[in-house]
């Protein structure tokens, strides 16, 4: 009788020490989820760096034009 519920405590150990561990891994996965979501929304190019590229074309074709 004693070996059976030595049994019972090790295996409701055995699930509910599972059971946290796939709680803790299942936020730690949604939490990475949402945080890579939130990079993908950030938008690749800035508008500071678009305006500087066109800055430095726009400069690049009056430099060229007025070269002889």
């Amino acid at each position: 009788m004693a070996v059976e519920v030595d049994r019972t405590r090790l295996v409701a150990a055995n699930a509910d020490a599972y059971q946290t561990g796939y709680q803790a891994a299942y936020a730690a996965h949604q939490d990475l989820t949402e945080r890579h979501i939130a990079e993908l929304s950030k938008p690749r190019i800035r508008l500071g760096l678009g305006l500087g590229l066109l800055g430095a074309a726009a400069v690049g074709l009056v430099l060229g034009r007025a070269m002889p």
